[in-house]
C-alpha cells in the first residue's frame, strides 16, 4: 500500500468506525516508525555515543556478551560491539575487558 492509498484509509477510517480508525493508525505508525528507523544512524561507541536499548547478546564461545546496534532483529549497520561482561576463564578472559569496544578481528588470533 502506497502512502497516498495509505491516506486514504485511514481518512475514510476516520469516518467509517473507531475499530478501523485504530486498524489504520496502527498501520501508519508502523510504516512511519519503519521508515524513521531506517534513517537511524548507528551510535558511535568509541565516541561515547549512547547505547539505543539495553539489549546485550551472547558473543558465542568467547565467554563474552555485549551490545551492538541493531534494528529490530538486522545487524546491516552495526561495525561495533560494547563488551558487557566477559566470564572467567574464558578465552576473551584477561585479553578483553568490559566496555571495551571491538572494531574487528584480524584473525592471527593474538
Amino acid at each position: 500500500m502506497n502512502v497516498k492509498a495509505l491516506s486514504n484509509f485511514v481518512s475514510a477510517s476516520l469516518v467509517s468506525g473507531c475499530s478501523k480508525t485504530v486498524t489504520g493508525a496502527s498501520v501508519l505508525a508502523l510504516m512511519l516508525s519503519s521508515s524513521i528507523g531506517a534513517l537511524a544512524q548507528a551510535p558511535d561507541l568509541t565516541a561515547g555515543d549512547p547505547r539505543t536499548d539495553n539489549a546485550y547478546w551472547n558473543l558465542g564461545a568467547t565467554g563474552m556478551m555485549g551490545w551492538f546496534y541493531h534494528e529490530g532483529n538486522g545487524t546491516w549497520n552495526s561495525r561495533q560491539i560494547q563488551v558487557s561482561s566477559v566470564d572467567a576463564g574464558s578465552p576473551a578472559a584477561g585479553i578483553v575487558a568490559v566496555n571495551d569496544v571491538i572494531l574487528g578481528a584480524n584473525g592471527s588470533g593474538a
